[in-house]
């Protein structure tokens, strides 16, 4: 596959920003998009009852990649954010135009949703840039010099589909309750 263009990743982007608000409001998790190039999140979270506000960082990718990048925003090796999320969004091609909507069809154009806390998206960037590290070092024998390119595979997302239940507990729980993120 050729180079993506950057109106590509723009539109894949915010069509990943939006899915991600509009999965939370439809589980009656209050979500809304941010605009802007200094954002400090792209969507917030919030719960009128509990005075809660959460940061839910998305990064989307087409099908054919196989992979998210996630930048070094994500390595964080310790004090992780208990109120920032992390939602990879898998985007697969639009419907074809066809009436033909039967549930298998529909379901192979359906986006997928894997839903990290910041805690587990460190924990991984960190062991695989360490990983990286490590192996560059074994292969060149000086260590890496810089940032590197942080990215998800799919098989390692895999068990964090679906977890919205993470970020619903955690922005529902009232400050000072204790409690994990689930």
């Amino acid at each position: 596959m050729g180079k993506i263009s950057q109106d590509h990743k723009s539109f894949l982007n915010m069509a990943g920003e939006f899915l991600v608000a509009a999965e939370l409001n439809r589980r009656k998790v209050q979500a809304a998009i941010t605009y802007g190039t200094s954002k400090s999140a792209d969507v917030w979270s919030f719960d009128a009852e509990s005075n809660r506000a959460i940061r839910v960082e998305v990064k989307t990718t087409g099908e054919a990649s196989g992979n998210w990048v996630v930048g070094d925003r994500a390595l964080v090796r310790e004090a992780w954010d208990p109120d920032l999320f992390w939602v990879l969004v898998l985007l697969p091609s639009p419907h074809p135009d066809t009436a033909d909507t039967h549930d298998e069809l529909r379901g192979k154009h359906s986006p997928r949703f894997f839903v990290f806390s910041s805690e587990e998206m460190g924990r991984l960037m960190s062991r695989r840039d360490d990983d990286y590290r490590s192996g560059f070092r074994a292969r060149h024998g000086v260590e890496f010099a810089g940032p590197g390119v942080l990215k998800v595979p799919f098989q390692e997302a895999a068990p964090f589909e679906n977890l919205w239940r993470k970020i619903e507990s955690r922005v529902r729980q009232r400050s000072g309750e204790c409690g994990t993120e689930a």
